[in-house]
């Protein structure tokens, strides 16, 4: 969920171009402004609370700068 902020995807992305470097929203608007700036990152919308597994599958590392609250 990097929202308007995907400076640091896209940072991460500048420094490790072999690295597939998904960022997710689940605002359509945020996800289309980040398609726009940062061309470069791959841009899905999800919902973090209820996400779809099958994008984070392969992952290796999954970060979150401000995650939503969890449920006690």
């Amino acid at each position: 969920m990097v929202g308007a902020h995907p400076w640091v995807a896209q940072s991460l992305k500048e420094k490790l171009p072999k690295t597939s470097v998904i960022a997710t929203d689940i605002d359509k608007e945020k996800v289309d402004y980040i398609k726009r700036t940062c061309p470069t990152l791959e841009v899905i919308q999800d919902n973090v609370l209820a996400p779809r597994f099958e994008i984070y599958e392969e992952a290796s590392l999954i970060y979150s700068i401000r995650p939503p609250p969890e449920s006690p």
